[in-house]
């Protein structure tokens, strides 16, 4: 016997609406007392309790792009391939470099002296 699925409706009546995470008051009664934890906001007064909606975020590279880093003391050297792209909770951006010239897998982010940028084929 196959288990029944359950509508999508449905669920977000018993998990509460997907709501932004820079709401700070109950989207049903309007009250400020409320409890914010990492994954849902959930009212003191009436009780209802909704889950925070999914961040998209958009990097300005992807994965598979050729980048090579810029420091402000050298000139551009080796080109990387961007293996994979993370954001740690602070919002830092780090990117995962690999080289066809180097073994060395390099984790990287940007700051203020060095920067990536994109390379066009050559």
């Amino acid at each position: 016997m196959k288990p029944k699925k359950i509508h999508h409706k449905l669920l977000n009546k018993i998990r509460g609406e997907a709501v932004n995470k820079e709401i700070k008051i109950c989207v049903d009664c309007g009250s400020t007392k409320i409890s914010i934890n990492e994954k849902h906001i959930t009212c003191k007064d009436c009780g209802s309790s909704h889950r925070f909606a999914k961040e998209h975020h958009s990097f300005k590279f992807h994965p598979g792009d050729l980048v090579q880093i810029i420091d402000s003391g050298k000139g551009p050297s080796i080109i990387y391939k961007i293996a994979k792209i993370s954001q740690d909770s602070d919002g830092i951006i780090h990117y995962t470099l690999k080289s066809k010239s180097n073994p060395i897998t390099l984790f990287y982010h940007e700051n203020h002296d060095s920067f990536l940028e994109k390379v066009t084929s050559r």
